[in-house]
């Protein structure tokens, strides 16, 4: 999410819980409105089944950054400065309502602020919503929906900010890359065999394989194969380093769910209070009230004890099933090799190269 609105707000001037609310609705506000217009510019086709799964996803992603739980540091001296703002109002807000709120941590005061006020960010985060955008959601075998990505709901649509921030960026992230992939690939394989599939056959060095054969040392390069070259080069590049990523995130999902989320704001670069959270959460009895624990065991129960488990649901996403040739590499976390130019198991391609991208065969 785009976070300036909250960088923003000014420590000394917030004294009170509901001068942060008005920041913080003013900020999901904007956020709301911004991603309503890019996700139309960007995929107007398929923005109504998609509008209410972003705004929920930017909604947890402020929750974290209220309650001190964010991991994101790509901007890393801005969101330091952030969370510096931010511990500073809540010791403001705590400092200036003692006989109230004396008994309380800024940590415990933060995760109670937001239990209290996420109503109202949804409401503000969903300002723009339709009627016709509509929020689905499974629950024992009963599916619902909400208008307005439920924006005149009672209660919040989503609970997915109370979900480890880890894990909803590994469901996103394997969204992403899925969708990315059946793209390239479709452009991989238009640019090295053709329209039909099978009119040209180019290498990734932009050679015509028909007329190479490296084995007598005869390569044929050809202008029609400029293309292959180009988008074969590209894709190797983003191929590996979604590797990496993935395996980070995996072996991040094998800790966690070992400990129980207790390791949950480790690696986090240098978050002073990181020890003291792990202690706490460790013991089950944390500001967040446990629920990360509580969210953890009821993953094992619910059958996602282990890494391979979840890794089996990231391979159901939808935009994963339309990867379906095999040639180029079809879906499956759960058989990915952790070796650095591995494809996996012999026969798993979800990191691979594919067949496009490869060097004419020795012979022709």
């Amino acid at each position: 999410m785009c976070d300036r609105n909250l960088e923003e707000i000014k420590p000394h001037q917030i004294t009170s819980t509901h001068n942060l609310l008005l920041d913080v609705l003013l900020a999901a506000k904007h956020e709301g409105e911004m991603i309503t217009k890019n996700l139309k510019e960007y995929d107007n086709a398929n923005y109504e089944s998609k509008i209410c799964t972003a705004l929920a996803r930017s909604f947890a992603d402020i929750g974290d950054i209220v309650r001190g739980k964010d991991l994101f540091l790509g901007h890393k001296q801005r969101k330091i400065n952030l969370e510096n703002r931010l511990q500073t109002m809540f010791a403001n807000i705590l400092n200036d309502n003692t006989k109230e709120l004396g008994k309380l941590t800024t940590e415990q005061l933060r995760e109670y602020w937001w239990a209290l006020n996420r109503d109202q960010v949804w409401k503000a985060i969903t300002c723009k919503a339709k009627e016709g955008d509509i929020y689905s959601k499974t629950a024992n075998g009963i599916i619902s929906f909400d208008f307005k990505c439920g924006h005149d709901n009672d209660k919040v649509t989503t609970n997915l900010d109370y979900v480890p921030q880890h894990l909803r960026w590994f469901q996103e992230w394997a969204e992403d890359f899925c969708r990315k992939k059946n793209k390239k690939l479709k452009d991989a394989i238009q640019k090295c065999r053709g329209e039909g599939g099978n009119d040209k056959y180019c290498d990734l060095n932009g050679y015509d394989c028909e007329k190479t054969k490296r084995g007598r040392n005869i390569y044929r390069w050809d202008y029609k194969c400029t293309g292959c070259f180009l988008s074969c080069s590209h894709f190797r590049t983003w191929i590996d380093n979604q590797k990496e990523q993935f395996l980070k995130q995996r072996n991040k999902y094998q800790t966690e769910i070992s400990v129980g989320g207790s390791t949950s704001r480790s690696g986090n670069g240098g978050d002073r209070r990181s020890t003291t959270r792990q202690r706490r959460s460790a013991h089950g009895g944390s500001y967040d009230n446990g629920y990360e624990k509580i969210f953890y065991e009821q993953l094992k129960n619910d059958g996602y004890g282990t890494v391979n488990d979840f890794l089996g649901l990231l391979n159901n996403e939808k935009a994963c099933k339309e990867v379906k040739d095999s040639e180029g590499g079809k879906i499956d976390f759960k058989q990915v090799n952790s070796g650095k130019n591995s494809d996996g198991d012999g026969s798993n391609k979800t990191f691979s190269h594919t067949e496009y991208c490869q060097a004419c065969p020795l012979c022709g």
